[in-house]
């Protein structure tokens, strides 16, 4: 029989079954904690779905130790709810998982607000914390705290001998984060969490805009705290970064830049001679397929050409050859200037 324990004012519940918990925020997430595993769930579309199952595990060398026993208990503050469980191995080895739930978290980022892994008389072997059942589409690959896999992110502590992320083809894609206990009492930080969803002031805007040959359009635009985020469809197009003052969509035959400042200019950039373009947070550089290595970085001899959009809304266009920094005029610079046109929203 299921206990329903209500905590706060926010809505958050405590359901307490026979054998585990769980944690619930109706329709946003639900956390469950079994005795060899802690299941993260989102709310969508009616029902929750699981995002990521989470782990914690203890080697001897290679060898994954088993617990002799593990127990899930919790207790209920005036202010917070802290679930616990305790795993008892060999050699009087104890692993202790605390998460830690405060009544008035309104934001779902700090559901929990604190996630603790300690090991008592584990001195001289090897924690792994692992994330497993995660939907991940980039490649195999070292990572960094934080790190996000929509909709879940997670962040750790320094000190990780390695923390990888794993996409397999036959199997579930996982994450794994390492680290050596070298004291006879140690603690890790690591939590995993459901990050808020921006979803601010949402605009679609459409520009006819040839890129390759392809008429690509509608792109939806999300502002958010003075940030912007950016989500659509392009066509033999890439997609390369975003910035509070301007955007850069590279295309093969042309670039198009936005005015986030005025929120209404459009500059498209025929660069047909540039071979490469990137765009480095606040300006967009293009080296040129004839004397360059098109790879969109500026090199000494290269022609290149530099776009950024200044503190008066207006498009700045610079050029170097020769120099080693750029100009409005190199005299050295002999290719033919890109074409470029301004559209208003």
């Amino acid at each position: 029989m299921a206990t329903k324990i209500p905590l706060g004012t926010i809505g958050f519940i405590l359901v307490v079954l026979t054998a585990s918990v769980y944690f619930m925020w109706p329709e946003n997430i639900r956390i469950d904690f079994e005795n060899t595993k802690t299941i993260y769930s989102v709310y969508e579309n009616g029902s929750f779905i699981p995002k990521a199952t989470e782990y914690s595990r203890l080697f001897d060398g290679t060898k994954l130790m088993r617990a002799k026993s593990r127990d899930i208990s919790y207790d209920i503050g005036e202010e917070e709810t802290i679930v616990t469980r305790t795993s008892v191995f060999k050699d009087d080895i104890i692993s202790i998982d605390t998460y830690t739930f405060d009544h008035n978290a309104d934001n779902i980022e700090n559901v929990p607000i604190f996630s603790l892994h300690c090991f008592q008389n584990a001195e001289g072997k090897i924690y792994e914390y692992q994330i497993d059942k995660i939907d991940y589409e980039g490649e195999t690959d070292f990572i960094t705290s934080p790190f996000e896999f929509p909709p879940m992110k997670v962040t750790w502590e320094d000190g990780s001998h390695s923390a990888k992320v794993y996409n397999y083809k036959a199997a579930t894609d996982k994450i794994k984060i390492r680290y050596r206990i070298n004291e006879p009492f140690k603690c890790f930080d690591i939590r995993l969490f459901d990050p808020p969803k921006k979803s601010t002031n949402t605009e679609n805007i459409s520009y006819g805009v040839e890129c390759n040959n392809v008429t690509w359009i509608v792109h939806n635009w999300t502002y958010d705290n003075g940030t912007l985020d950016w989500n659509g469809t392009w066509v033999n197009g890439t997609w390369v970064d975003h910035f509070i003052n301007m955007s850069a969509i590279i295309c093969v035959d042309n670039i198009m830049l936005i005015n986030m400042t005025a929120k209404d200019k459009l500059y498209l950039i025929n660069v047909t001679d540039f071979g490469g373009c990137t765009f480095n947070n606040t300006c967009t550089v293009c080296d040129s397929k004839y004397d360059g290595n098109e790879d969109g970085i500026c090199n000494s001899g290269e022609s290149c050409m530099q776009y950024c959009i200044t503190d008066k809304d207006k498009l700045e266009m610079l050029e170097k050859n020769s120099r080693h920094d750029y100009v409005k005029v190199d005299s050295s610079f002999k290719l033919k200037k890109p074409k470029v046109k301004e559209n208003d929203k």
